[in-house]
């Protein structure tokens, strides 16, 4: 059950922590040029090693806020943790009156390096307007000039049951781009919560980059549904998340399950936050159907043909030998993409493509083979080849041209090859036609 949020406030003059909300102080622009994120879950507890660049003209001051599910411990983290991550990751209060309660509770004060960090209780988020201008007003700071609209959120924010609120107040350093020392919040949660929505008090594009940490796979539709794009999936040792900051093993298991996730863009009040679970993912599985798919089937239908008996007629080695090196040829691409289905995350699209280059390889292979015994079933499987040899490239180059799809060696290697393979085929189908005798062989 969702119990409470936390809203951080933070006070800047050029930066501030993960994923969190920019309000500028006075007549000022900011936006937030890169948000860097270190999240373990375990399904229970959540830690959040948060970082993030700022960009503020020198002497501004900002207020950030970032929403989270419970209330939260908060110590000072460390840099290290996504170094040691990136280089692994790169080789492969208050008190309540009698009989009162008052809307806004101070319920935590911590000082921490360069951070005076204030969690309150928030119960009527339409308080907290004047909360936080007694706050800034204590301090001699300008009045945000967006500050209604940090009540709008929070707001939303406390109906779904998000009622705590942080302020991190931070001393201006006069940059201009300013990189915060991380703060690390542990809290309760019942599922891997980032909040995204609150960043669209800044302005900008922003690219927030998440190292997620989980006991098993997280449901990828979740991270699609936030706007995150996964970049990869791997399992890492748990000996290296204690090397790089013991406060993120929280997980009890000798290996963890890594997810890497990248949103790019900006952010408007429409975003949602992203709340992910483990378990099955459709997404996950689907690039791995759509390569075997269309291999089985091929693999159906070359048993089939070597499984009817007939007569055999004059066999035609000119055309078997073609079709043989097409399909040695189809075969390389698939082979080699494999390896990458088994290790990163593949679009079904390009998955598809090089399954139906196993398909020919298949098809073009079995029909050279019956083509020597003289078998007429070789020259439908020689067709079948051909046609997917064909469709195979041309549709790898639709990916390129259309989708934009990445233009990486192995899509190069899959155009090359299908070219080659295309040329084979259609010289041995030639050859067909011109030798097959009037009856080489029946069925």
């Amino acid at each position: 059950m969702r119990y409470a949020a936390i809203l951080i406030l933070a006070l800047a003059a050029a930066a501030a922590l993960a994923d969190r909300g920019a309000l500028p102080l006075g007549p000022v622009d900011v936006y937030e040029p890169g948000q860097k994120a270190i999240i373990a879950w375990d399904g229970e507890t959540e830690v959040i090693v948060l970082t993030t660049d700022l960009y503020l003209p020198e002497g501004a001051a900002v207020l950030e806020f970032m929403p989270l599910p419970s209330k939260p411990e908060v110590e000072l983290g460390s840099i290290r943790a996504f170094y040691a991550l990136s280089k692994y990751l790169g080789r492969l209060g208050g008190l309540e009156a009698a009989g009162y309660r008052s809307a806004i509770q101070v319920v935590l004060h911590e000082r921490l390096g360069p951070h005076d960090i204030t969690v309150l209780e928030v119960g009527d988020a339409s308080e907290l307007e004047e909360w936080v201008r007694e706050y800034i007003r204590e301090r001699g700071l300008p009045e945000p000039p967006r500050l209604s609209e940090l009540s709008f959120l929070v707001s939303d924010y406390v109906e779904r049951g998000y009622r705590y609120l942080a302020i991190d107040l931070v001393a201006p350093e006069g940059r201009r781009i300013y990189s915060v020392e991380p703060i690390i919040y542990r809290f309760r949660s019942s599922r891997l919560y980032y909040p995204v929505k609150i960043s669209s008090l800044a302005r900008g594009e922003t690219i927030i980059q998440l190292v997620l940490l989980t006991g098993e796979p997280l449901v990828l539709e979740d991270l699609e549904d936030a706007g995150f794009t996964v970049i990869m999936e791997a399992k890492v040792p748990r000996s290296l998340i204690e090397e790089a900051d013991g406060r993120l093993a929280i997980i009890d298991r000798d290996e963890y399950w890594v997810t890497v996730a990248r949103f790019s863009g900006r952010i408007g009040p429409e975003a949602r936050d992203l709340e992910a679970h483990t378990g099955f993912s459709l997404k996950r599985i689907a690039p791995k159907l759509a390569f075997t798919a269309p291999i089985v089937l091929a693999a159906c239908a070359a048993a089939l043909a070597l499984w009817r008996r007939g007569a055999g007629g004059k066999g035609l080695p000119a055309p078997a030998m073609l079709l043989s090196i097409a399909g040695l040829a189809a075969a390389v691409p698939p082979a080699m993409f494999a390896t990458s289905l088994a290790s990163a995350l593949i679009p079904a699209s390009q998955a598809l493509a090089s399954g139906t280059y196993g398909a020919s390889s298949i098809l073009a292979l079995t029909a050279s083979y019956l083509l020597l015994r003289g078998r007429r079933g070789g020259l439908a499987l020689g067709w079948a080849a051909s046609a997917l040899t064909t469709v195979s490239p041309l549709y790898c180059l639709a990916l390129l041209v259309v989708k934009q799809a990445d233009p990486s060696p192995l899509m190069l290697l899959h155009l090359a090859a299908g070219a080659m393979a295309f040329l084979l085929s259609i010289a041995a189908l030639i050859l067909m036609g011109l030798k097959w005798g009037a009856k080489p062989g029946s069925d």
